[in-house]
């Protein structure tokens, strides 16, 4: 559990450098994902191991912001695990960390552990928080994936008050439905 703890200590308080790219459709060969957007994407690199990938949706009063992060395996923070319940202990601690590094009042809605095209050790996960940076109540869902030596992040952030809306569902069951890896 500590080494779990050590490997995601790096996704908090890293300095930014955007660059904005306009797609549709994104792939990433060094992320080693492809997915589709609804807008430009904004890369915002924390450092040479790890970077975020967002494109936000606005339709009316409802934004959504997609998101794909990478974070490469680090010296030391391996992400090579020898069972099933290493790898989910540790996306547990993962989602935690994230959840507790850049909201207040977080709640885990829900959590499930599987094997991303039954092969790749990964969480889907819901949870509801205010956003420290903006104080908005969101719902962030996404998937998390460890591939290649790599975690990858798919999500979707949303105001939590449009967590039941037709279009904020459409547009996560497409955002996880484009999202692949190689």
């Amino acid at each position: 559990m500590l080494r779990a703890k050590l490997s995601i200590i790096f996704v908090v308080g890293l300095g930014l450098i955007p660059r904005i790219i306009h797609a549709e459709e994104y792939k990433s060969i060094r992320g080693g994902f492809r997915v589709d957007f609804p807008a430009e994407v904004e890369v915002l690199n924390y450092d040479k191991y790890s970077w975020v990938c967002t494109s936000t949706e606005f339709n009316n009063d409802i934004f959504i912001m997609h998101q794909v992060a990478v974070m490469l395996e680090r010296p030391g923070g391996l992400l090579s695990f020898n069972t099933d319940e290493e790898y989910r202990e540790f996306l547990t601690i993962f989602i935690q960390g994230i959840m507790q590094s850049t909201y207040t009042d977080a709640k885990l809605v829900h959590s499930d552990y599987f094997l991303w095209e039954n092969e790749y050790p990964s969480i889907r996960y819901s949870f509801s928080g205010v956003m420290m940076d903006y104080n908005i109540p969101v719902q962030n869902e996404g998937i998390v994936v460890i591939h290649d030596n790599k975690i990858k992040k798919v999500s979707a952030i949303y105001p939590v008050r449009f967590k039941d809306d037709k279009q904020v569902r459409n547009s996560l069951k497409y955002l996880f439905k484009s999202f692949h890896v190689f």
